[in-house]
């Protein structure tokens, strides 16, 4: 496992430099400029999609005929790009937490808000990752990838559907805003980053019964 981990480290550095580079000016500029979310979700993304771009690589170079000869199961090649996906989430939530704080400077933010955003970025980090990869190991890079922009178009259209819904109905909106502010936003938060690591987990299960079961 050491040894795969080592590898994808060494492509990230190689391969994904571009993308590394651009989430960094991203978040430098999103500390010096305030209220631009896209700013910090972008460099998010960006990251998110590092082991699609390892997996690509490993497509083209025939990595995986080649890893078949090596001492590693299939269940540690998987989970290496989802230990990738976690360290990754790591550092860019970290990264965006110094950010804001740059850009908080003048108005320090309280302890608990550092936390809360920590959590956030996380979330929509694993989220990206964990919805990504097991199409990826199911039906290829190419097709994978379009799945992945297929369900990201779905789940955007379903918030303008909730959006628009919410703004038809008023007192719709209104009740279910005063239920959500009766709930403590670090409840949420929390809850959020619960329901997001399960579903990381269970996207990891899947992708190893998916791979175990394709022809290498």
């Amino acid at each position: 496992m050491k040894g795969l981990l080592l590898k994808d480290y060494y492509m990230m550095m190689k391969y994904c430099r571009a993308a590394i580079i651009a989430s960094v000016l991203f978040l430098v500029l999103s500390a010096f400029t305030g209220g631009n979310l896209f700013l910090v979700i972008y460099p998010v993304i960006i990251c998110s999609m590092i082991p699609l771009n390892l997996i690509a690589y490993e497509e083209q170079s025939g990595w995986e005929k080649y890893c078949a000869g090596l001492p590693y199961s299939k269940a540690e090649i998987v989970s290496s790009k989802y230990i990738i996906g976690l360290v990754i989430t790591g550092i860019i939530s970290l990264c965006t937490v110094i950010a804001q704080t740059v850009q908080s400077a003048q108005e320090p933010m309280e302890l608990q808000d550092y936390g809360v955003t920590f959590l956030v970025i996380a979330m929509v980090c694993l989220l990206s990752t964990g919805v990504l990869l097991p199409p990826l190991y199911k039906f290829g890079v190419a097709k994978g990838r379009l799945i992945y922009v297929v369900i990201i178009c779905i789940l955007c259209g379903g918030v303008g559907f909730l959006s628009a819904y919410f703004s038809q109905g008023e007192d719709t909106a209104v009740n279910f805003f005063l239920l959500l502010g009766r709930i403590p936003g670090e409840w949420i938060v929390f809850t959020g980053i619960v329901f997001v690591l399960v579903l990381y987990a269970l996207s990891w299960w899947i992708s190893i019964l998916i791979y175990r079961r394709r022809e290498l």
